[in-house]
């Protein structure tokens, strides 16, 4: 069983550390070297408080081809039908321990928990019969082949989109084992200096202090905020949205109900920031075009440390040109 890297960081973590070859060799996926794609047969979760038997599971997961060869009576079939409705599929946005754990539904999930709260948006490939394409945010595909000819509307969770096509990494991140476990010590130490805390590692040297600075720089920060929505939408004063801020640009992703992926992307040019309220911490940015957006969360020990990072990050950035 291979399991994904738990390594703790502020910065979403990418699934490197999972042996593809390994995987490639279970035949879970297969890679495509001329499109950089990965594809294969996926597995549905089971709930788990009518958590389905090894037996059942397989009946579960037959085609209806492979009951018509297995000679099935219409009774054995129905039970079959009556057991598929007891599979639960997941919603649009999972975190990365639930799609990991679905990807290895069919063994005991023994991989570490990252919980990395990823957006993914799907899509029905309509010129191949029961294949669905995932799409995260950051344009990574994956086409699924699913076994049970559900209805889409059951299947845009996209559950085990898996390995490569759930990392929110940036794209253009290659990293060695080596190099990972030397980036989150860097991380550890900056970490520990914003808490305040006393570091117990050697301080660093000048050249570890610059190659820190330009990660810092180039590190994605996300957040789930509220965004108020315009005065018309008077039952929706506000709506939960994505977002993920890279310097001074910010993205706002949001997934529909047809699993479609809606993306505004703006460049802030300047911000104000209440971390001190009691119950709510307000963001109001100012976009290059004029526009002004309120991005609000609510107050506690997590989001203040999480929005004292974007603030440290957005006057870092908006202060880089003029310097």
């Amino acid at each position: 069983m291979v399991a994904p890297s738990a390594s703790d960081s502020s910065r979403p973590t990418d699934l490197s550390a999972v042996d593809i070859a390994q995987v490639l060799a279970n035949n879970l996926l297969a890679f495509d070297k001329r499109e950089s794609e990965f594809s294969g047969w996926i597995h549905v979760a089971e709930l788990p408080s009518v958590a389905l038997g090894a037996q059942d599971t397989a009946l579960a997961s037959m085609t209806h081809t492979e009951e018509l060869q297995r000679g099935m009576s219409k009774k054995q079939r129905k039970r079959v039908r009556k057991e598929r409705k007891r599979l639960v599929f997941h919603r649009r946005f999972c975190r990365l321990r639930e799609l990991m754990c679905t990807f290895y539904a069919d063994d005991a999930p023994t991989c570490e928990p990252l919980d990395r709260l990823v957006i993914i948006s799907v899509a029905r490939v309509h010129d191949r019969n029961k294949a669905f394409q995932v799409v995260d945010y950051e344009d990574r595909r994956l086409e699924m082949y699913t076994t049970l000819g559900a209805d889409f509307e059951e299947w845009y969770g996209a559950f085990a989109s898996a390995v490569r096509t759930t990392q929110v990494a940036k794209s253009s991140s290659s990293r060695v084992p080596d190099e990972m476990q030397h980036e989150s010590q860097h991380r550890a130490r900056r970490q520990r200096r914003r808490s305040g805390r006393k570091a117990t590692t050697v301080a660093p040297t000048e050249e570890d202090g610059e190659d820190e600075q330009e990660e810092e720089d180039d590190r994605t920060r996300t957040a789930w905020l509220y965004l108020e929505s315009p005065w018309w939408r008077l039952h929706q004063p506000r709506r939960r949205y994505y977002f993920v801020l890279s310097r001074a640009t910010l993205g706002c992703f949001s997934v529909n109900k047809e699993g479609q992926l809606a993306e505004k992307v703006v460049t802030v040019a300047k911000f104000t920031c209440d971390l001190e309220h009691k119950s709510l911490i307000a963001l109001h940015v100012t976009c290059a075009t004029g526009k002004t957006m309120r991005l609000t969360c609510s107050s506690n020990a997590t989001t203040k440390r999480t929005m004292r990072d974007w603030v440290d990050h957005l006057q870092d950035a908006l202060e880089a040109p003029a310097s």
